[in-house]
């Protein structure tokens, strides 16, 4: 098949969107397909096994759009145009079925959730969102609860199909790790990880008031940031509640360097608000680390509770500085949880499997698109 795959960003950007196309890419050349990534801010690299194309975007009355990509998608044909942008897709999505050439695919990662802003222009673009999401072939989703919010929405529940984000085991080796926070901060204490966007909706407030109930106990418990955001803002609330000397915001690593980091923690938490998925927890999973977050989106699918990890309330510190404390008290208990873990990973959520998974989804398009 030759495949169009169309995200706003790509390599060497870090958001997990970039980082699930650029996985998949990869995934599918290797099944032998023959793999285009049409992106608006990314760059390509002659080692990859497709190619990438970047264009630029031109000023409309609902924001820029990438006009050079459409003529593109009309004059070149594809088997498949996969979509990942709730922003991107509409024009995208009209210009292959009017064209009546090509299946589509959504797969808007959860970007759909931005359309809930109350502002006119937001209005405007979740109506023609919902217009172009209902003409696509089929949409790919993160969980059930995004499921069944589109089929609120009057999409054909038959076009609906839930595939799990994956991680690149290769990448993931499972071991203890060389303690690198032990090593930069010179400490012999445990250390409780956090990876991500420093976001408030991401429950960074939530961590930080839970470090007081757990130093209580275990007073040598380190928490360590890593990401780009609003980092002053988070600093500055630890040190007015007096637990900053707890707290160490080590900014962003690129994405090679993250399986060290979580093979140096000892915990990993991520007690989002909501989460469409949560990349970071089967990266963290792949590490054989016991995790824990919240009870919504994709972290619920994704953990099971008292197995490999911990659920609680979003919002919940007093949860979950019971939660770390009692993994942390329990080391064997953690341990094995981790191990579950890795196991659950390798079982659910490797690109071998999901790849196989969407390469199906096409294939079921284009007969579907032939009738």
């Amino acid at each position: 098949m030759k495949i169009a795959l169309v995200t706003k960003y790509f390599y060497p950007c870090t958001t997990g969107v970039a980082i699930h196309c650029q996985g998949l890419a990869n995934s599918l050349a290797k099944l032998g397909h023959d793999v285009d990534v049409l992106c608006l801010d990314g760059k390509g690299d002659r080692k990859n096994p497709f190619r990438t194309i970047k264009f630029r975007t031109f000023p409309t009355p609902i924001g820029r759009w990438p006009l050079g990509m459409y003529v593109h998608l009309i004059r070149e044909p594809h088997d498949i145009i996969h979509i990942y942008s709730v922003w991107m897709h509409v024009p995208v999505a009209l210009a292959a079925i009017y064209s009546k050439r090509y299946p589509v695919i959504l797969h808007p990662q959860g970007s759909w959730q931005f359309l809930d802003q109350d502002s006119a222009k937001m209005k405007f673009l979740k109506f023609v969102w919902k217009y172009g999401a209902k003409r696509c072939t089929k949409i790919i989703t993160l969980n059930d609860d995004e499921s069944d919010l589109y089929a609120t929405w009057g999409i054909d529940r038959t076009k609906i199909v839930k595939i799990p984000n994956a991680v690149n085991l290769d990448g993931f080796s499972k071991g203890s790790g060389p303690g690198v926070f032990k090593r930069l901060l010179k400490t012999t204490g445990p250390i409780v990880l956090f990876i991500g966007a420093l976001d408030k909706h991401k429950g960074i407030f939530t961590i930080i008031d839970s470090i007081s109930e757990v130093i209580r106990e275990i007073p040598d418990t380190a928490f360590v940031f890593v990401g780009k955001g609003e980092s002053d803002l988070f600093q500055e609330y630890a040190r007015r509640r007096g637990i900053d000397k707890a707290c160490h915001f080590l900014g962003e690593y690129p994405n090679e360097e993250l399986p060290e980091l979580y093979e140096s923690a000892d915990i990993f938490v991520a007690p989002t608000a909501y989460e469409p998925f949560g990349i970071v927890l089967i990266e963290a999973m792949a590490c054989s680390r016991p995790v824990i977050s919240t009870c919504v989106g994709g972290p619920k699918e994704i953990i099971k509770d008292g197995e490999t990890g911990f659920l609680i309330e979003p919002g919940n510190h007093l949860q979950l500085a019971e939660k770390i404390r009692f993994l942390l008290q329990n080391r064997g208990l953690a341990k094995e949880m981790g191990q579950k873990g890795r196991a659950r990973v390798i079982a659910s959520f490797t690109w071998e499997k999901v790849s196989r998974k969407i390469e199906k989804v096409y294939r079921v398009a284009i007969n579907e698109n032939r009738v």
